[in-house]
């Protein structure tokens, strides 16, 4: 096996990939352990060690995990709409999104995006093979 197979693209990691949900609508998804989701669960296990005494750190909410995943995993979105009108991304519309039962297969969606690590790949081995190329 080729060890370049298996590499990913640290920038893709942290700034995104588009991924087409369906009738032109579409997620720009970071993937789950970039630098900025693992800072966001330290900073939650430190918050959640200091404030409530027997408290299991490695459990989270459902909110504290949707929290966290709008504000470092879904990082943009085109086409999408409510009642007709154009639904702006912001962090606070992806939480409150991702947060409402009825979008619960959507949240799984974005969670299997962010996991699967050859949404990640392409540009890795592109990178690399421009680099073997141009020495």
């Amino acid at each position: 096996m080729e060890l370049l197979t298996i590499a990913t693209s640290p920038s893709l990691e942290t700034d995104g990939v588009w991924h087409p949900v369906q009738d032109g609508f579409e997620i720009k998804i970071a993937r789950i352990g970039n630098p900025n989701y693992n800072l966001a669960m330290q900073a939650l296990s430190l918050t959640s060690s200091g404030s409530s005494f027997g408290k299991d750190k490695t459990t989270i909410s459902d909110d504290e995990l949707v929290s966290i995943l709008a504000s470092t995993v879904v990082v943009d979105w085109k086409g999408l709409t409510e009642q007709g009108k154009e639904v702006k991304y912001s962090v606070k519309k992806a939480k409150e999104i991702l947060l409402d039962p009825r979008y619960q297969d959507l949240r799984r969606w974005v969670i299997r995006m962010a996991s699967d690590a050859t949404n990640y790949r392409e540009e890795a081995i592109n990178e690399a093979m421009g680099k073997s190329q141009d020495t």
